[in-house]
């Protein structure tokens, strides 16, 4: 029996990850362009450190930029963020695992992409997750959802 609280399973999860984020979208640039596209002709995506926290899922008592360095340097706790609907937090625990294999795969691409109450100018999949980026010029990670 696994005696590790959800919010430390989560937390866990977080620094796991956070190497990920850096190897994905913080050393690279992106350029997606389809011909299925009717608003942009491509667009370019990158990334900031504190567009991390997004991913997750969680609300945090500590500045986006912060949240990640913790989760680099393992400093974080699970009093450093907070969250509302554990449903959400388990599939942010699910797809950040499968985030490094992103790019490497073939990809689908969707403009004005819309799942729930979250909307992004577009989202990449794979066979495994989905992730939504937020405005149109230099996208930026907005959201991370398993397929």
């Amino acid at each position: 029996m696994n005696s590790q609280s959800f919010a430390q399973r989560a937390c866990n999860t977080f620094i796991d990850c956070a190497p990920y984020y850096q190897s994905v979208f913080l050393d690279y640039e992106y350029l997606i362009f389809g011909d299925s596209f009717t608003i942009l002709p491509y667009y370019t995506i990158s990334a900031k450190a504190g567009n991390y926290l997004h991913l997750t899922g969680v609300n945090s008592n500590v500045p986006p930029f912060e949240f990640y360095k913790k989760c680099l340097n393992k400093t974080l706790t699970a009093a450093d963020f907070s969250f509302s609907d554990k449903g959400i937090i388990r599939s942010k625990i699910i797809a950040l695992p499968l985030m490094p294999r992103i790019f490497g795969e073939k990809l689908t691409a969707e403009e004005n992409f819309t799942h729930g109450r979250v909307n992004c100018s577009i989202a990449t999949a794979d066979n495994q997750i989905t992730v939504g980026f937020a405005d149109r010029i230099n996208a930026r990670p907005k959201t991370l959802l398993p397929r």
